[in-house]
């Protein structure tokens, strides 16, 4: 089979796809010829490149370690890959083999470990700290090639396709280079995505399939949610990876139905990296645009200390981005005391986890709740200040007592005012209450001194009278007065502050 031909004004695209049914695209291995414009140099370079003879290399499989989990747990690689454990989770665990293989130590958080395989068979491991934390590898002798290698005729022509790829990714770069820096613009009406995160795949990938090139794929397609919503980026083909795929072939009108081995249904075969290409270049792929969602987010927080003596003075480690997406996203961080957040930015490009330690002081006590967040995700440590809360501000000094109710005859009992006392003592009050004539009352004035009562009188009319009644206070304070009757129920009250 030959190479792509790429064409002044147009592109034609001669590749591999399995005859399907009437009507119906696939992406697998029989002869068909497509014709895109121009801005589809970026689906030759797919193309071409899945043509190129590869070559064996060990892979990487990184599996991360959560609060009772690894993920993912079962694994198959080749001789000679390595597996990379990265402890993503806020507290110790270790990879620990059941044979006594290899074994990674105490292992605190952000912390990795990585081991080569170069001996065929099965591997059972487990965290020595949690009894449920298991997992298991599967190595198996020798790579297979990825996928099917044409035919050549001599190694310079396999030279000659090399070189050929290796123009095709220079002109990638070059349109990536035009994208970023505004010289190309995506079509009208479609969304400019940022090219440097395209997966740019160069072999077909199919579920057992691992390396840097499926974590590409898996941070692609994490980035809609309706057809990645479990947004794992693991570097493992698995069955996650592969219902992802096929959702996306049928929401781009790839292929809808059959199995990867006759229509290449849930792999990324030739024709699926080439559409890949196209949309998270120009945001739009055969007239469907790309997604504009908010990007996946992820991350935990360590507090340090998270109990002591106000003020307490804490560290906290903020690790976002854990689902290694590549779109950007914005993280607030909240201390739970009133206080303004801090803001945590991880660049759009960044396709990694970011780690950043703020410093913050509690000055008084209580029990906070700190909280990093972003879109719906959530994730909260507890901080323990003990102390004195916060001061409770002086009141301001109000000698008016709350107002009573209109008087009525014979019925009404009730605080007039409240006013120092004619001597200047500030310490010093004059009450004048209101209460029914011929009944005995009692001020119980909110100190430790005795009430002030007075007896019913005789001869009254029986109408409301009115008294006026002095006290001076020991200190200055808030007081509460209470205007009770003979039995002592309470008819009236009001608060007294007094300033010295």
């Amino acid at each position: 089979m030959g190479f792509p031909a790429v064409l002044v004004g147009g592109l034609n695209l001669m590749c591999g796809f399995a005859r399907c049914g009437r009507g119906e695209a696939c992406d697998n291995e029989a002869m068909i010829s497509y014709r895109f414009p121009f801005g589809a140099v970026l689906a030759a370079f797919a193309l071409g490149f899945a043509l190129v003879p590869q070559i064996s290399s060990a892979a990487q499989v990184n599996v991360s370690m959560g609060p009772n989990y690894f993920t993912p747990s079962q694994i198959t690689i080749n001789v000679g890959d390595t597996v990379v454990w990265r402890n993503t989770d806020t507290m110790a665990h270790t990879v620990t083999a059941d044979n006594g293989a290899f074994d990674s130590g105490t292992m605190q958080p952000n912390a990795a470990y990585s081991r080569n395989f170069t001996t065929p068979g099965t591997y059972s491991y487990r965290c020595i700290f949690h009894s449920g934390m298991v997992g298991t590898i599967t190595v198996v002798g020798g790579s297979a090639p990825a996928s099917p290698t044409p035919a050549y005729t001599s190694p310079s022509t396999a030279d000659q396709l090399r070189a050929q790829a290796q123009a095709l990714l220079a002109r990638v770069q070059q349109l990536q280079a035009q994208l970023g820096q505004g010289g190309t613009t995506a079509p009208t009406g479609s969304v400019a995505y940022d090219a440097s995160s395209c997966p740019l795949i160069g072999r077909s990938l199919k579920v057992g399939s691992s390396g840097d090139d499926v974590t590409r794929l898996q941070q692609f397609l994490a980035r809609d949610p309706s057809i990645y919503p479990e947004g794992r980026v693991t570097g493992y083909y698995g069955a996650l990876t592969e219902s992802a795929v096929k959702r996306w072939q049928m929401k781009y009108n790839i292929v809808s139905s059959g199995t990867p081995g006759s229509t290449g249904y849930g792999v990324v075969g030739p024709r699926t990296a080439a559409a890949i290409a196209i949309l998270c270049t120009t945001g739009s792929y055969a007239g469907v645009p790309g997604p504009t969602g908010g990007a996946p987010v992820g991350g935990f927080i360590q507090v340090t200390p998270v109990a002591g003596n106000a003020p307490l003075s804490v560290a906290v480690q903020a690790t976002v981005n854990t689902v290694n997406s590549c779109v950007g996203a914005t993280y607030t961080l909240d201390y739970g005391d009133g206080t303004l957040p801090n803001q945590i930015a991880v660049p759009a490009g960044t396709c990694t986890q970011l780690t950043q330690t703020l410093g913050h002081v509690y000055p008084y006590g209580g029990t906070f709740l700190v909280t990093l967040s972003a879109g719906a995700h959530r994730t909260s440590a507890v901080v323990q200040v003990y102390g004195a809360g916060p001061p409770t501000p002086a009141p301001t000094p109000n000698l008016s007592p709350t107002p009573s109710p209109t008087p009525s005859p014979s019925t009404t009992w009730g605080i007039v005012s409240v006013t120092p006392a004619v001597s200047g003592n500030p310490l010093a009050v004059t009450l004048e209450i209101e209460y029914p004539a011929c009944a005995a009352y009692s001020i119980d004035w909110g100190d430790s001194s005795l009430p002030s009562s007075v007896g019913a009188q005789s001869g009254c009319s029986g109408d409301s009278a009115r008294a006026n009644v002095n006290h001076t206070y020991a200190g200055s304070g808030t007081y509460t007065v209470s205007l009770k009757n003979g039995s002592g129920s309470v008819k009236a009250t009001a608060a007294v502050s007094i300033s010295n």
